[in-house]
């Protein structure tokens, strides 16, 4: 059963909401950076989107206190979307990360990984998966994951203009293939083995491409999951799309749930795996209609009752960042909870920060406005509400 949205109080609390950055940001990734135990935040803005004033930024934010560390020299003009990962295999997390011209095509943008040392006093050493990434357009799309189950992180990368996904194949750490797949769709990108045979798949707006036995040399698969994702007039931010993927009601499959992000209204909703992914329809259970701009959609257990809920944020002319409830267990009644009505989230994620039991959501104020925290206290108001508190 679809929902409204709506401003009703939930049995999650959040706390009041916190600034971890005051400038412009195309880009965040939490991860325990530094390795304390703590999440710690990436930000990177390339200056294209930062009111026009062109202040850059490429560093970490150190949680709790959300102390700055410079990772190199920024990159411009646009630096689309990041990843936090193991690179190299070495037990630490790296950035990856683009560089491109946005709204032209060109022959020098370039995909990168940084090397966490270790040594944040000290440029985090750069090396390059992609120079003069050919005819590319707005790399504004990344993931990571390992697509041809070798062990090794591959790194996929969408833009808009002609074989617009890429995956980069890491053979290793300073040496990768580029496998250039197209599509006649736009914006939106998820990485994900849907049909357990140990090899990435690529979700897309609407649709997903299978990996096939051999992914570096046999014809990947597209199968449509809905249609209505991809099939306006490609014209304006006509098509994008933002998508997460996982066990929504508790098969041992992983589902999928899209959001219409720019461009024409279409709907909050998830999408069940069937037996077979790769030849079966899979059933859809919508969320909220119509819906548009919700520019991040994140899954995770934000009021604790031990089923699946959903994290959005609207972009593109509407404010907003909300939360889902599913209320009955099975992903199939939800109920919109209104966080904060005056911000909106451009590319906000969701993760327990402060690992005291729930999960936090954070991100850009749109592309050009600040890196906000909305802290998920749920975990924290139990306890105290049953009596216990730091003093006992």
């Amino acid at each position: 059963m679809a929902t409204a949205r709506g401003s009703q109080s939930g049995v999650a609390t959040f706390a009041e909401t916190q600034t971890i950055y005051a400038g412009a940001t195309t880009t965040v990734q939490w991860g325990d950076i530094d390795a304390d135990g703590d999440l710690d935040m990436l930000v990177a803005e390339g200056g294209r989107h930062s009111g026009g004033n062109g202040s850059r930024i490429f560093a970490w934010f150190s949680a709790p206190d959300w102390q700055q560390h410079d990772i190199a020299p920024t990159l411009g003009p646009f630096t689309g979307d990041s990843a936090l990962a193991d690179v190299d295999g070495d037990m630490d997390l790296d950035v990856v990360i683009a560089k491109d011209n946005h709204n032209s095509n060109s022959d020098s943008d370039a995909v990168y990984w940084y090397e966490n040392t270790g040594d944040f006093n000290a440029d985090w050493p750069q090396h390059t998966i992609e120079l003069d990434v050919p005819n590319a357009f707005h790399i504004g799309d990344m993931e990571t994951g390992d697509v041809d189950d070798d062990g090794k992180l591959d790194v996929i990368v969408r833009h808009l203009s002609t074989l617009r996904f890429v995956v980069y194949f890491q053979n290793s750490a300073d040496d990768w293939t580029a496998l250039r797949l197209d599509t006649r769709h736009r914006e939106g990108l998820s990485v994900a083995d849907l049909d357990a045979d140990g090899r990435d798949d690529i979700i897309g707006n609407g649709f997903v491409l299978f990996a096939p036995a051999n992914p570096r040399t046999d014809a990947w698969e597209e199968k449509t999951i809905d249609v209505n994702y991809y099939n306006a007039s490609q014209s304006g931010l006509n098509n994008s799309t933002k998508s997460a993927v996982h066990d929504m009601n508790g098969d041992k499959r992983p589902d999928v749930i899209f959001s219409s992000a720019e461009g024409n209204s279409v709907y909050l909703a998830w999408y069940e795996n069937p037996v077979d992914a790769r030849t079966d329809n899979w059933t859809q259970h919508i969320i909220e209609s119509p819906q548009g701009k919700n520019h991040q959609v994140q899954i995770a257990d934000i009021d604790l009752d031990g089923d699946v809920d959903v994290y959005g944020g609207f972009a593109f002319g509407d404010n907003g960042v909300y939360w889902w409830e599913n209320t009955n267990g099975l992903a199939t009644n939800w109920q919109s909870h209104t966080i904060v009505s005056d911000k909106g989230c451009y590319s906000c994620v969701a993760a327990d920060f402060d690992r005291d039991g729930d999960v936090d959501f954070a991100g850009p104020q749109k592309y050009v406005g600040q890196v906000n925290l909305f802290e998920n206290t749920t975990a924290q108001d139990a306890i105290f509400s049953n009596g216990f508190d730091d003093e006992t």
